[in-house]
């Protein structure tokens, strides 16, 4: 189960869909005792991953448009859910 936030606003067209978001903070970016690790990222704002549904045939095509969207949103990671069997 995923607990992503539906998107609020509306769609942008046809197949540039954002399904939800999912917000978080990276815990790597913290050493033991809460001082930053000088290699990572200090900015100590929440990520956020864009989460895509799909039902039914998933093409490569689908794939390129999630990056797109990732860099659009400047998203941290993108979710391709696919509910095909």
């Amino acid at each position: 189960m995923l607990r992503a936030r539906a998107r609020q606003r509306p769609q942008e067209g046809r197949g540039h869909r954002i399904d939800g978001y999912i917000n978080f903070f990276d815990p790597s970016v913290f050493a033991r005792g809460g001082e930053r690790k000088s290699n990572r990222d200090k900015s100590g704002q929440a990520k956020q991953v864009l989460v895509q549904v799909k039902s039914g045939y998933v093409g490569v095509n689908h794939v390129r448009d999630l990056k797109a969207l990732i860099e659009q949103e400047k998203a941290a990671i993108g979710a391709l859910i696919t509910l095909r069997e």
